[in-house]
């Protein structure tokens, strides 16, 4: 994968990218929730209670010498209807404040975008350099096989010292050592890449 396809798996993939932008929209939708106006309010006033009832208070409109006609019930019933409302600029006040939070969020998100995007291009580059490195040092490893090879040759004809060949096959093994050490890197480059 090259890199604009790893920035693309990135912001569809990353569970903390993902949440960081639900945030956002969520805090965003609840603005218009706060600027919407209060809910009205609807009441009941219902004192239809029977006389001797647990629930009667009192004993309103009870058949009293003055009252003989009300037959012992209550008769106040009414509906009521309130709309509260807050101090003016009060309710745009809050939706202004609740917009800022939600932007603050955004930045958030988008810091946090460009650190996790600045990581995967550092690691990225090391994953590149690293695969680099390791085409080299296989590529000296053959070359320093046939110098060791050459080095015995002329060792068996007595045209070189032993030296040689035992100094080619240090520097052979020094190679291979740098190769696994280099396969390592590119490996948990590449499991950081995609974990």
């Amino acid at each position: 994968m090259d890199l604009r396809q790893l920035w693309s798996e990135l912001k569809i993939n990353n569970p903390q990218l993902s949440s960081l932008r639900e945030s956002y929209l969520s805090a965003k939708a609840t603005v218009p929730q706060i600027a919407a106006p209060a809910n009205p309010q609807v009441g009941l006033v219902w004192s239809g209670m029977p006389v001797n009832s647990p629930f009667a208070l009192g004993g309103a409109n009870a058949p009293s010498p003055n009252n003989p006609g009300s037959g012992g019930i209550s008769s106040n019933n009414s509906i009521s209807v309130a709309q509260p409302f807050q101090f003016p600029g009060k309710k745009s006040l809050a939706a202004d404040i609740a917009d800022t939070n939600a932007e603050a969020l955004l930045a958030s998100a988008e810091s946090t975008y460009l650190q996790i995007d600045a990581q995967l291009s550092t690691l990225h580059y090391s994953a590149l350099s690293s695969q680099k490195q390791l085409q080299v040092l296989k590529e000296s490893v053959i070359r320093l096989e046939m110098i060791k090879n050459v080095a015995k040759a002329r060792y068996a004809n007595n045209a070189a010292a032993y030296v040689e060949y035992l100094n080619a096959q240090l520097a052979q093994n020094a190679a291979q050592a740098d190769q696994f050490n280099v396969e390592r890197q590119l490996d948990v480059a590449l499991k950081n890449i995609f974990s």
